[in-house]
């Protein structure tokens, strides 16, 4: 999208924009405290891994069984998801900006695969870009997402693929049936502030065949309406602490991924800061290390 120099020049005065969004964090601690006191030291991030939930059950000696305590903690995580992304946000999406590009650097990796590869998707929301990215209807897809008001509309968004199955769950917990996928992808949900991001990178190099793809995403930009009404591209992630939109944080998340990617013996293929998001392209090398049992 081509700007003059006045619209850059605003676009970078980041502190002045007024965007807002709902907290994923914030809306987990309302809907937990129906259930639990206030004492109880429970975060969006612990309550997608029983690991984490169980040293909370633990030191706070919490009167419930601890199935029903990681249930309910799962419950809270998932009533906050489907408030945030239960339908799909047509208005706000910078990705509407560029609904026939947005995905071109990545898709070489799709089309490429076998006519019967296996694939899995994380954080898919309604899988909406799955019919962007996989044009081959023949492949067998796996899809996940917390929330399940986004995965109860997949059916429709893919009603023209043969092998799909969608999974309500968070990543961590999730129960995979096999390490052998050829591709994953995972865009702009590594990024959220429940996920726990070396534990979710490390299991996705896990669940890929050696020599198979793993494509991610950093969100990186919003819908901004500029001062003729027109919508603008603004760069960036917001801020819960400061209320304003950071332009370094998503490069910044970007660069961790490419890091952990390098310590679970997967080699970083490409990193392209794109306008809508900073993708990361990676691939398992042949003698990678990494083992599977299933869980993290």
């Amino acid at each position: 999208m081509e700007q003059d120099e006045d619209a850059n020049a605003h676009d970078h005065d980041l502190a002045s924009l007024e965007h807002r969004e709902d907290s994923i964090e914030l809306l987990f601690q309302t809907h937990f405290s129906r259930r639990y006191d206030t004492g109880v030291q429970v975060t969006a991030d612990k309550a997608a891994s029983a690991l984490r939930l169980h040293e909370v059950w633990r030191s706070h000696r919490i009167d419930v069984d601890f199935d029903q305590f990681v249930e309910d903690a799962f419950l809270s995580l998932q009533y906050a998801y489907n408030q945030k992304y239960g339908q799909w946000d047509q208005v706000n999406d910078l990705r509407a900006l560029y609904q026939d590009t947005w995905y071109k650097k990545i898709a070489p990796f799709a089309t490429s695969l076998a006519p019967e590869a296996t694939v899995l998707g994380v954080g898919v929301n309604d899988g909406r870009e799955v019919r962007q990215l996989f044009e081959n209807r023949n492949l067998n897809i796996d899809l996940l997402d917390i929330s399940s008001e986004a995965i109860r509309q997949v059916a429709q968004q893919l009603s023209g693929y043969r092998n799909v199955r969608s999974f309500v769950g968070s990543f961590e917990d999730w129960k995979a049936e096999s390490a052998e996928y050829d591709l994953f992808f995972s865009l702009r949900t590594l990024n959220s502030t429940s996920i726990d991001l070396q534990s979710c990178v490390r299991k996705s190099v896990a669940l890929v065949k050696e020599g198979g793809i793993l494509i991610y995403s950093v969100s990186n930009g919003y819908i901004h309406m500029g001062e003729r009404g027109e919508p603008r591209a603004v760069q960036g992630m917001f801020s819960y602490e400061t209320g304003t939109i950071d332009a370094e944080r998503p490069k910044q998340i970007a660069d961790e991924i490419t890091q952990l990617l390098g310590a679970e013996d997967a080699s970083v293929i490409e990193v392209s800061e794109e306008p809508t998001e900073i993708f990361i392209v990676a691939q398992k090398n042949q003698s990678g290390r990494v083992s599977f049992d299933g869980g993290l």
